[in-house]
């Protein structure tokens, strides 16, 4: 039977997902598609008015946004909408879906096998990983999801796709009805994004939804070193399991040796992958080494447990970190002794230096950060300077990305 979709907020996600909706490749058809938005411009109303979907301004208040609630058979948040918003106590919850369930509907209608990854940390590499060994095998295989493609664009734009690598967020994973990757990955679970989900148990079950809709003839793939994605472990399919390696570079290595497997790579391909690839923008980049000092710009590592992966196999640090807290835990990462001075930043930056012994200094801009960690850099005898947030870039900048740039740019105009 055809529905009549509504999606909250008009990002990147869910302008992709109107794009597919309005295709003709949903295979139970699409009666009409509405939009809500916060925020209106003309840019969106002409996005709106091409595709023949009917724009609505965002206030609950309104009767009207009742009505649209109401006359909705499908509903479809923006990624990232906090468990607190006012829509999920004006409409069932049989009615919300998410942007992977659409997708995976019109996925349906063709051969190609979803592999799915989540975790805390360490998605998006694994999931560039097991990209790239697919295609060196000879696999036409797509990397979506989480990152600068969502699924929905790439089930429209790459048709011919054998394999879609998916990188699944807890946002995504938390309404999912029908999304049942062939193959499942949990990499490992730690508190994060407590400022969105209810409370860390809903941050638990959104990760564990990734294995709601298994069948016998699916595959995952589980941290044998994670207590909470064993407790999690799916009762149906194939399982099986990886190890964590030592350091940061071997971390998830396991991990993608068995997806990849899986999926269709042999043992050759995976080697020549992990040969071959180049670490990710924003990851253990490195900048620059001046002097003696390397610059490395670690933006993608929005959590403690990503900071301490990073920084704690490194010799005498200055770390820049901070920004908009999900969670306490970032005060753990007064833990690493090889920090001999914090730079820290963001709206946690003053919480942050008080619990460091080291030198610290709380900056009010990145070109303060930097320049107060080349000084730090030259009078404690450091041999790194790394920008390892521990947290969300969303108080200073719209992503880890514009903070990593931003990073990097001061770090070059600093030594030009």
């Amino acid at each position: 039977m055809a529905q009549k979709y509504l999606l909250i907020g008009m990002g990147k996600t869910n302008r992709s997902l109107a794009k597919l909706l309005k295709s003709g490749a949903i295979k139970d058809g699409v009666e009409e598609v509405m939009a809500v938005d916060d925020v209106m411009t003309d840019e969106l109303r002409n996005f709106c008015n091409d595709l023949d979907i009917s724009l609505f301004e965002g206030d609950t208040s309104k009767a009207s946004y009742k009505m649209l609630i109401d006359g909705a058979t499908v509903i479809i948040p923006t990624p990232g909408i906090s468990d607190s918003h006012q829509i999920f106590k004006l409409a069932s919850s049989k009615k919300f879906y998410s942007e992977l369930d659409i997708a995976f509907s019109a996925t349906q209608l063709s051969s190609a096998s979803i592999v799915a990854v989540t975790g805390t940390n360490g998605k998006t590499t694994v999931v560039e990983l097991v990209r790239d060994a697919l295609v060196t095998e000879g696999i036409k295989a797509v990397s979506c999801g989480n990152n600068e493609m969502p699924f929905s664009q790439a089930v429209l734009e790459e048709p011919e796709a054998d394999v879609f690598v998916v990188e699944a967020s807890s946002f995504a994973l938390r309404f999912v009805k029908e999304f049942a990757p062939n193959i499942s990955t949990w990499l490992n679970f730690s508190p994060n994004h407590l400022n969105k989900h209810k409370n860390l148990k809903s941050y638990e079950k959104s990760k564990a939804n990734i294995w709601k809709h298994i069948s016998e003839k699916d595959f995952w793939v589980a941290n044998s070193m994670d207590s909470v994605v064993l407790k999690n472990r799916p009762k149906k399919g194939s399982g099986s399991y990886f190890v964590e390696g030592d350091s940061i570079e071997d971390k998830n290595k396991s991990a993608v040796f068995e997806i990849a497997s899986l999926a269709g790579a042999s043992q050759e391909s995976i080697q020549s992958t992990f040969q071959n690839f180049n670490e990710l923008p924003h990851r253990m980049e490195l900048v620059a080494s001046i002097d003696g000092v390397e610059w490395i710009n670690d933006s993608k590592a929005t959590t403690p447990a990503a900071v301490l992966a990073g920084v704690s196999k490194m010799e005498k640090v200055v770390l820049i970190a901070g920004g908009k807290n999900h969670t306490k835990r970032i005060l753990d990462i007064h833990q690493l002794d090889n920090v001999v001075a914090l730079v820290a930043i963001g709206e946690c930056g003053s919480e942050l230096v008080k619990s460091f012994s080291s030198p610290t200094v709380v900056a009010k801009d990145m070109k303060e950060a930097v320049l107060a960690a080349r000084d730090f850099a030259q009078k404690q005898n450091a041999r790194s300077v790394i920008l390892s947030p521990g947290a969300s870039s969303h108080d200073w900048y719209e992503s880890y990305i514009q903070r990593g740039d931003e990073f990097k740019a001061e770090v070059r105009g600093l030594f030009q």
